[in-house]
């Protein structure tokens, strides 16, 4: 026990400011979700979407849920591509993006009837908007 209660109180100050910098950190991850769906505009079920990070080479695959959606959390800021290639339909690939600090984008992939060796590459040239948060953040 120590004996001087000043040097008591700055450790306890210490220790609660060490807390509460920890606490405060900002993630470094993002997240890609979106919709699979065929030229009818129907959700396709169950399929198998390929997550790559082109610096790295770091591949995550996730299945679409029954109404089409898939979601890939904790994700490291990057340039990425998406891509599906159900059976029945051309091979989809959205075209390479950034993800940014503590994004969520959205990457909806429409698919189109043919080969599995057909490639369709869909592009955005529009500017990403948050629609499912309220949230505000600038990249520096």
């Amino acid at each position: 026990m120590l004996k001087r209660p000043g040097l008591q109180a700055v450790l306890i100050l210490l220790a609660i400011g060490f807390c509460v910098g920890a606490y405060a950190q900002v993630t470094t991850v993002g997240t890609i979700s979106g919709t699979v769906r065929d030229p009818k505009g129907e959700a396709v079920p169950n399929a198998e979407v390929l997550i790559e990070q082109e610096s790295t080479g770091f591949s995550r695959t996730v299945k679409a849920d029954d109404s089409g959606f898939y979601i890939v959390n904790s994700l490291p800021v990057g340039r990425y591509t998406v891509s599906t290639s159900p059976s029945g339909f051309k091979k989809t690939v959205a075209a390479p993006f950034d993800l940014h600090v503590s994004e969520n984008r959205v990457v909806n992939l429409d698919l189109q009837v043919g080969l599995v060796s057909e490639t369709v590459t869909v592009t955005s040239d529009a500017e990403v908007v948050e629609t499912r948060s309220g949230d505000v953040s600038s990249l520096v």
